[in-house]
Formats: structure tokens, C-alpha cells, sequence
């Protein structure tokens, strides 16, 4: 066996954080994961093998805070802009606290960054919604990790504010996009990440 690792997950407390990380108490290979959150959460009662270390942290003052050292990232922060309340707010999440979370993660010690985005990200989409997504890809990757990956599912469904709420999405959603969300960000986490766009 390889030497375990630490990772850090940011969004723990939303649909696929939630499921991730159930997953990642799963994997033998992790020795530590840090939670980090605006509150505390409910932590999964069976964390493994792994140390579950829960952190409290003000998002707007990331340079305050003494970010834990750790091997890789798991980025799961995001919100819509209705649940936000404005586009300037949503932006503030999805890009400002991604962003720079993921860059205190890496000036911890983290090599790996995996991130929730968007289908049809892009830094050039007349989509705002997409834009941001887009632009956050693009700083992400742009921060000197050795490896970065990013998923972009669909909509998703669940009981977190702001998800879809119809039956046949949330079954959809709870058999496909969540689980293979999750799945594959603990499965595919040392592929690197090629941008799709220039």
C-alpha cells in the first residue's frame, strides 16, 4: 500500500459534498480529511480508517484563516443565483470563495485540486451563469497545482436550497448525476484536467 494521504473538502454540506464525502471515509488510501464549512455539520458516523477534523472558516476572510496542510482538494462550493440573490452574490461564491480556497489549499501543500462546475462552462458564454463557471475553470488552472480535474454535471435535484425539485429529476439525479459525481471524483482524482476551451 502507497502512503495515505490528506485532503481537504470545501461544500461538504451540499448534494454531491454530502455524498463525497460519505465516499471519501470509504477510502483506504486517505489518512486525514479536513471539513471545512461556514457551520458545522453532521459528520458521517463511520469515518473509516481516516481522521474527520471539522473547521469552521469565514469564507470573506480566507487569508485570515490558517488553512490546514493537505495533499489534495476536493472543491464542492456553489450556489445558484435565485438562492444567492444576485448575480454580484452568486459570483462571490462561485468564483471568488472556489478560487480562493483553492489557491490557500495549494499554498498548503495541496498537488491535487478536484472541483465541481457546470455543464457548459466557458469564460466566453453570453450566459452569466456560465461565464463565471467558465472563469473559475480557467483560475483554477492557472494556480499551479500538478494535477487539476473538473466535473460538470447537470442540474441537480436534492433537498439543498436552490436544487430542482421534480420527481422524475430527482430520481434521475439520485441514480445518475450525484453518485457518478462523487463516484468519479474519488475514482478519476490523478488524471489531470485539459482545458476545453482556449
Amino acid at each position: 500500500m502507497g502512503a495515505r494521504v490528506t485532503v481537504t473538502i470545501v461544500g461538504a454540506s451540499g448534494l454531491v459534498g454530502r455524498e463525497l464525502l460519505v465516499q471519501l471515509c470509504r477510502d483506504s488510501s486517505i489518512s486525514v480529511i479536513h471539513v471545512l464549512g461556514r457551520r458545522a455539520i453532521h459528520l458521517p458516523e463511520d469515518p473509516g480508517n481516516a481522521e474527520l477534523v471539522q473547521h469552521q472558516v469565514d469564507f470573506n476572510r480566507l487569508a485570515e484563516f490558517a488553512w490546514p496542510p493537505c495533499d489534495m482538494l476536493f472543491c464542492c462550493l456553489g450556489t445558484t443565483i435565485k438562492a444567492a440573490g444576485s448575480q454580484e452574490a452568486f459570483r462571490t461564491v462561485d468564483y471568488d470563495y472556489v478560487v480562493e480556497s483553492a489557491r490557500a489549499a495549494r499554498r498548503a501543500g495541496a498537488t491535487r485540486l478536484l472541483v465541481i462546475s457546470a455543464m457548459g462552462a466557458n469564460p466566453a458564454s453570453g450566459i452569466f451563469y456560465n461565464r463565471v463557471k467558465g472563469e473559475m475553470e480557467r483560475a483554477v488552472a492557472g494556480l499551479g497545482y500538478e494535477s487539476v480535474l473538473i466535473f460538470r454535471p447537470a442540474l441537480l435535484s436534492g433537498s439543498a436550497p436552490g436544487a430542482v425539485r421534480s420527481s422524475m429529476l430527482r430520481k434521475w439525479h439520485s441514480n445518475y448525476s450525484i453518485r457518478f459525481c462523487r463516484a468519479s471524483i474519488v475514482r478519476r482524482r490523478r488524471r489531470r484536467w485539459r482545458a476545453p476551451w482556449p
